[in-house]
């Protein structure tokens, strides 16, 4: 199978804007890239390793031409900045991350939305500890990748049941970067092997959502957007326990619409 590679000019360039300067390559023959599998044409995979190169592989490679792998190597060469060779062999080295890109005739990345304000909300976590221990704080976030809700509900498992949650509190932060802070009493209920804690907010409004499949915004400004809109959740679990124990398995969060 043929290989491009790419000389590296530094890991995070390449996390930043590969998307980008994929999509100017394949615009240039009349295609676009696309995050969506169901309306792919073909995809790429490109595979980020210990070594100095970044390698682009691609079953359509080896239905072209000699000629034209060259041409589409030199073209995705210059839109990344960099210098190319082309390879047949796989990448021998650790990999640190590999990311499969599709490629589209229709409605591609870039002309996706960034925000999605239409469906129910969909959460899912972005920080968490890395090591969860009672009677220390838990700061955790989640992003929305669904639509905007009036009404949330943040729930949180034990299954200590000599454990208590306290000092919980949910902030947002507003488009000035400031944290505005919100609380409330929860609902405890007991179960045969845990305890849930519910935080109902019924005025909160869940921000619109980020959709996955977009790349209309990028770099640090889309960190900056995605972080408007997440939803930032701490407590502290209580309980005469081992303060170095890894408590993982233990505590669960859920965020959900009202």
């Amino acid at each position: 199978m043929k290989h491009i590679k790419l000389k590296k000019r530094g890991f995070n360039y390449y996390t930043d804007y590969t998307e980008k300067y994929l999509n100017e390559t394949l615009e240039a023959y009349g295609y676009k890239l696309s995050l969506r599998k169901d309306n792919a044409k073909g995809s790429l995979v490109f595979t980020f390793d210990e070594s100095p190169w970044l390698t682009v592989s691609s079953p359509s490679f080896n239905m072209l031409s000699d000629e034209a792998l060259k041409e589409f190597a030199e073209n995705l060469a210059e839109k990344f900045k960099t210098v190319y060779e082309i390879a047949s062999e796989e990448p021998t080295e650790k990999f640190e991350e590999r990311h499969e890109y599709y490629i589209t005739d229709g409605v591609g990345a870039i002309d996706e939305p960034f925000f999605i304000t239409e469906g129910e909300p969909c959460f899912e976590w972005v920080t968490m500890p890395f090591r969860q221990n009672y009677n220390k704080p838990y700061h955790i976030s989640f992003q929305n990748y669904g639509g905007i809700k009036k009404g949330l509900v943040a729930e949180i498992t034990v299954k200590n049941k000599n454990a208590e949650i306290k000092d919980f509190e949910l902030r947002k932060m507003d488009s000035n970067g400031e944290f505005e802070a919100f609380k409330t009493e929860p609902i405890v209920a007991e179960k045969q092997n845990s305890k849930i804690y519910r935080f109902e907010f019924p005025e909160y409004v869940i921000p619109e959502g980020i959709n996955r499949y977009s790349i209309k915004l990028m770099a640090k400004k889309k960190q900056t957007e995605c972080e408007k809109r997440r939803i930032y959740v701490s407590f502290l679990p209580v309980c005469d326990y081992d303060e170095t124990a890894d408590v993982t398995e233990e505590i669960r969060v859920s965020l959900k619409g009202l």
